[in-house]
């Protein structure tokens, strides 16, 4: 994230200038020559556009007294302006430092930064940015050594930032204002296949990768402009492989407010996983350093500051109690909740559960060095989050023992997996139903034929025999449980086989209604209260209208089996305009479902009613018909509260329409499919 605020210094002393080419410049391809380039920019490059205060460091009381003006008038002399102008040609950009005197009647010290400006292939012109360092020191890198080892008490506080930025698993470097290294990191060494001290001295512009010029210029000039700048680009190793890494730069200041260096830090893109499991491998240590270390950063407000504002990682200080009195600007973000607001509160007020927060409270209590869970946290837009939260206790040696959270946001991993696990489940489901239909359909013809058989010579023998006789008795028997083995084959050949459906526009309501007026008697019997609430207006939907009614009679006559004693079933729908779907709602008071059960209901043959009273078919038939609609069926239950299942269809498009017109041309009318 680009940081955009600037201390007072800076607002002061930072100029910022444009300079084009008349017409729309020269093409890149000519610009090769650079002494005819040079020679037309010499010429006619001008300034159009500039702030006030470039205008002060030049002696002119407005920014419009240096619209128009030549470039090279800006330079303290011809020559200086060719060379200066050369140099920009040639590199790309362009860092130094001018001697002037301002509209006071001053001597000021200007460091400039200018660079070339390209659009389509066309060089366009210059821009620069320019800060006043009047009471800057000859070497700025002298001053960010003061500022790390300005005294002997210090410097222990240094060797301990210092050594933490040694081990840290991101590349640092640091570089004077004209992009010189003046330190880097073991990973910066080994990311670039180089020691540390062949890097010192070497300019960041070595690992810059052609084609990316434009990016470079901008990154220079925002962080010189804003003093920060954030993004990915391309960067190249000694062995001559590009590498896209995401990269942050931040420009350090002195006590003065002067900038005296630039901060970046980034990582390699391509090794995140590689990278993820090296963290992962040292988490440990890591933890136990932090807890020694922790009492020694506390009494370095300096470089725990340092670390700590600019740390990736949300971490959150609280007392053993809970009550948080630090967070740093990583963890706000990532709570979506500014910091005044965190402050004093209590850590368990933004637990998810209660229980979790007692469970890592009661721990860190019992003296337990480091704690890791996984926490679901309350956001301040009242979403929620799925942290890693690694909280160690930090012993400061009195009786004002604190605990530092580190969290890490792992909804989106979670997420992944859990769509992962559902997928895997679906296709494991598929192909189960695939091969027991195959099974099931061979076996329902078998047994149909015998079946009809027995029907058969059991009703003419039921004929031949008087009706108050005992033998006619068992004959009727025999007639309904072979009706009922012939309902139970016929299920099983509904789930089997794909048989021809007409799918037409409807009213859901229409169907919604027709399905509460068949299952009318059963609500009656069962003393069972039915609530709809319909959206009116709703979109059509194309859908085969037998098949969803079997479907809504099947999920009912199981809400209302599952309320024996009476109860009410709540009927509902919705549209969801955004994903074009309409979600139908049945939610009973019944007795529930076991959780361990969900997964399994729509499997065929699984049924949790009475043996002799359900095949385990109308689910599975039912996901089966909903899903070649190209929807969803899901459940909601709870021991003894009751059960929630929602069907989601998608709504009548103006494709189906094109569908249907096209295959009502290829079929000369018959829109059964």
């Amino acid at each position: 994230m680009q940081d955009s605020r600037k201390t007072k210094a800076q607002t002061k002393t930072e100029g910022v200038f444009w300079a084009k080419l008349p017409g729309d410049g020269i093409a890149m391809s000519e610009a090769a020559d650079v002494e005819a380039t040079l020679a037309r920019c010499m010429r006619d490059l001008q300034v159009t556009d500039c702030n006030s205060q470039f205008a002060s460091f030049y002696g002119l009381s407005s920014s419009q007294e240096c619209i128009g003006m030549p470039l090279r008038d800006f330079f303290k002399s011809q020559s200086s302006a060719r060379s200066c102008l050369k140099k920009i040609l040639t590199e790309g950009r362009i860092l130094h430092t001018l001697e002037r005197t301002n509209e006071a009647g001053m001597s000021i010290r200007v460091v400039m930064l200018s660079h070339v400006i390209q659009q389509k292939e066309r060089l366009i012109g210059i821009q620069g940015i320019n800060i006043e360092q009047t009471n800057m020191d000859t070497c700025p890198t002298s001053h960010l050594v003061k500022d790390l080892r300005s005294a002997e008490a210090h410097q222990q506080k240094a060797d301990l930032l210092l050594d933490a930025i040694d081990q840290s698993g991101n590349c640092i470097i640091l570089l004077d204002l004209a992009g010189t290294i003046i330190y880097a990191n073991p990973a910066k060494a080994k990311f670039v296949g180089r020691s540390k001290d062949e890097l010192f001295g070497v300019n960041a512009s070595a690992f810059a990768v052609r084609g990316q010029e434009q990016l470079e210029r901008d990154m220079e000039f925002t962080t010189l402009k804003n003093g920060a700048w954030s993004g990915e680009l391309l960067r190249r190793r000694f062995d001559g492989v590009s590498v896209l890494v995401h990269m942050k730069t931040s420009l350090i200041h002195n006590s003065r407010g002067e900038p005296i260096a630039q901060l970046r830090t980034f990582y390699d893109m391509s090794a995140q996983e590689e990278l993820r499991a090296k963290i992962e491998g040292q988490s440990d240590n890591l933890r136990h350093m932090v807890a020694q270390r922790t009492g020694e950063l506390l009494q370095s407000e300096k470089t725990f500051r340092f670390w700590y504002e600019n740390s990736p990682v949300g971490t959150v200080i609280t007392t053993l109690e809970g009550i948080i009195v630090e967070a740093n600007p990583a963890a706000c973000a990532l709570l979506k909740c500014p910091r005044e607001k965190l402050l004093n509160k209590n850590l368990g007020g933004l637990f998810r559960y209660a229980d979790q927060y007692r469970k890592l409270i009661s721990s860190l209590s019992s003296k337990i060095k480091t704690v890791d869970e996984e926490i679901e946290y309350q956001t301040g837009d009242e979403g929620f989050l799925a942290i890693r939260q690694s909280s160690v206790r930090i012993e400061s040696g009195d009786s004002n023992t604190l605990a530092i959270h580190f969290l890490e946001d792992v909804t989106h991993e979670k997420e992944l997996a859990r769509e992962a696990e559902d997928t895997r489940r679906q296709i494991a489901r598929a192909g189960k139903l695939a091969s027991l239909g195959q099974l099931v359909a061979g076996v329902a013809h078998e047994l149909n034929n015998p079946l009809t058989a027995v029907l058969t010579y059991a009703h003419l023998l039921r004929k031949r025999v008087g009706e108050g006789e005992e033998l006619n008795r068992q004959l009727n028997l025999i007639v309904e449980a072979g009706e009922r083995c012939r309902q139970i084959v016929r299920d099983l050949l509904d789930f089997a086989r794909e048989r021809a459906s007409t799918r037409i526009p409807v009213n859901m309501n229409d169907i919604i209604v027709h399905v509460l007026e068949m299952i009318q008697n059963q609500v009656l019997i069962q003393k069972v209260t039915v609530e709809k609430r319909l959206q009116r207006d709703l979109p059509a939907i194309r859908v085969d209208r037998h098949r969803i009614e079997q479907v809504f009679v099947n999920i009912c006559m199981n809400a209302i089996e599952a309320m024996p004693e009476g109860g009410t079933l709540h009927v509902t729908n919705n549209y969801d305009p955004a994903a074009n779907l309409i979600a139908i709602t049945f939610r009973d008071s019944g007795i529930g479902i076991p959780k361990k059960r969900h997964e399994k209901i729509f499997d065929p043959f699984f049924t949790t009613k009475a043996p002799g009273t359900g095949t385990g078919l109308g689910l599975a038939i039912s996901h089966r018909f909903i899903s070649d609609h190209g929807g969803h069926i899901h459940v909601e239950s709870e021991i003894g509260k009751g059960s929630q299942f929602t069907v989601e269809l998608p709504a009548k498009t103006e494709a189906d329409d094109l569908w249907q017109e096209a295959e009502h041309a290829d079929t000369g009318g018959d829109l059964s499919h």
